[in-house]
């Protein structure tokens, strides 16, 4: 509806014309700079993306449809989460997943062309298998975790201390349980590193 009426204009704000202008600047050789000064506020996760737009030649209408698309998979995690997590009846996790899909701010935030998608998932990557480790603690599930924290940070750092508050976690459900303090405390480490060595060139 938004494009039908107003075109791609509708899609850019004045935080996404910042990115745009980050992505073009790289892609054309100037360098991440925005009005001739280089950028450090903003991290290159999210400008990333608009390149890869840029260099497939793609509308931006294109960004906003993917964005879509990942925002209707966060509806069907919420029906996920509320059936096997909270464990609702089959009613109450798709009322929840509907609930979900139809929020009109996660909605909103879908269409234009700004990064609270790309990080939402990066956030529920993070999330859902620091729940499944804390089911069954392995190495791989640690390894996922710290990439998807790292990545996260990219487009907005908001995880840059979650290592932290999930090596707390990891430790202190290890002592209630009283096993598996070794697997927490190697886990937590290695959540840290593969996270802030993914963080590290920035």
């Amino acid at each position: 509806w938004l494009f039908v009426h107003g075109g791609s204009g509708q899609f850019v704000f004045g935080d996404t014309m910042r990115y745009l202008t980050l992505a073009d600047n790289t892609l054309s050789g100037v360098g991440y700079v925005y009005d001739g000064i280089l950028e450090t506020f903003r991290l290159p996760g999210y400008p990333a993306y608009l390149m890869l737009l840029r260099l497939l030649h793609a509308p931006l209408i294109v960004g906003s449809i993917i964005q879509i698309v990942l925002a209707s998979c966060i509806a069907v995690w919420a029906y996920w989460f509320a059936r096997t997590r909270l464990v609702l009846s089959d009613r109450s996790a798709l009322l929840v997943g509907l609930f979900a899909a139809i929020e009109p701010i996660q909605v909103y935030y879908s269409v234009i062309l700004l990064p609270d998608v790309l990080f939402t998932v990066a956030f529920l990557v993070t999330f859902t298998f620091a729940l499944k480790w804390m089911d069954s603690p392995n190495v791989r599930d640690s390894i996922i975790i710290g990439t998807a924290i790292g990545i996260g940070n990219y487009i907005r750092p908001v995880m840059i201390y979650y290592p932290f508050f999930i090596a707390l976690v990891f430790i202190a459900l290890a002592i209630v349980r009283k096993t598996g303090l070794k697997k927490a405390v190697i886990s937590s480490a290695l959540i840290g590193v593969v996270a802030f060595a993914i963080m590290a060139p920035w």
